[in-house]
């Protein structure tokens, strides 16, 4: 608990909150404080006290020096610290997994009998993905920017995912925010890790294979995200096992290369089993940047 006190704390009468706006780890609420919309994560503590996590989202959240950055303003607690409270920016847009499983995405076979590269089956029915390579494209682009924000601001993040990218509207800008730093860790080289930090079908051979967290894991978890852009849908019901994952995700590569084989070839580097040999932030961005350049006027 003392780790919180050089943090902001803001008093808990001073927080109005609203209701609640996702439930996938923590419940997080959004709420007025100061007659400004924020999002507010709930903490329990336990008979172990209170989860670490909450310091690691602080300790970068409230040091982040960019737009493409969730900011975090600090924390509360209520009268008997049963619940504590992390202070964040409000999210206005949503996230890019909800983005891209947006109903009108989705086409149903049954009233057009083309089936497409990218279909989703649910059952007896097929779905075709229908988002254009363009919007694709441009979706990827800003999803990189904040990304290289990210490492501009020495984070390794260890678990990129669709769920923790999100699109925020600021005036008339919509563009790509990374949150959730519950995992991060500040440094420029490998951390040994004590387990795997990532989640199921994302997170990097090395982290379960060579207990390592890497830049080039979040390469691997960020081309992962990007195929699963491409297809709308790459895994079945269940996740589970590396190699189970890994087959469902290279089988969205093989749709994209049916398309698209410079994409292909660049995604492949992405996830390559060895870290060593995927391409760092800059590198992977330049050459996207290069890709939709020759195919369309981004």
């Amino acid at each position: 608990m003392d780790d919180l006190s050089k943090f902001k704390y803001f008093d808990i009468k001073d927080i109005k909150l609203e209701d609640e706006i996702d439930h996938s780890n923590l419940i997080v609420y959004k709420g007025v404080l100061n007659g400004k919309d924020i999002a507010i994560k709930e903490y329990n503590t336990g008979k172990e006290g209170l989860d670490d996590t909450i310091i690691n989202e602080l300790n970068i959240g409230t040091k982040v020096s960019s737009e493409r950055l969730l900011e975090i303003y600090g924390y509360s607690h209520n009268s008997d610290k049963t619940k504590y409270y992390l202070l964040m920016e409000y999210i206005n847009q949503g996230s890019v997994y909800q983005y891209i499983n947006q109903d009108k995405y989705y086409k149903s076979t049954e009233h057009d009998k083309t089936i497409s590269d990218y279909t989703l089956k649910q059952g007896c029915c097929t779905w075709n993905y229908i988002m254009s390579d363009k919007l694709k494209f441009s979706l990827t682009i800003s999803i990189l920017k904040a990304i290289k924000s990210m490492y501009d601001n020495n984070i390794i993040h260890g678990d990129i995912k669709p769920c923790n990218l999100v699109i925020h509207k600021s005036n008339d800008n919509l563009f790509i925010k990374v949150i959730d730093y519950g995992t991060c860790i500040i440094s420029r080289d490998n951390i040994d890790i004590d387990c795997v930090v990532g989640t199921d079908g994302y997170y990097a051979p090395e982290q379960e294979e060579n207990s390592i967290l890497d830049h080039k894991s979040d390469i691997y978890s960020i081309g992962v995200s990007i195929i699963e852009i491409w297809n709308g849908s790459i895994w079945k019901k269940n996740k589970g096992k590396f190699n189970e994952t890994r087959n469902d995700v290279l089988k969205g590569l093989r749709n994209i290369k049916k398309n698209n084989i410079e994409l292909e070839k660049l995604l492949k580097k992405c996830i390559d089993l060895n870290y060593k040999k995927r391409p760092d932030i800059y590198k992977l961005y330049d050459e996207f940047i290069k890709l939709s350049q020759s195919q369309y006027q981004m």
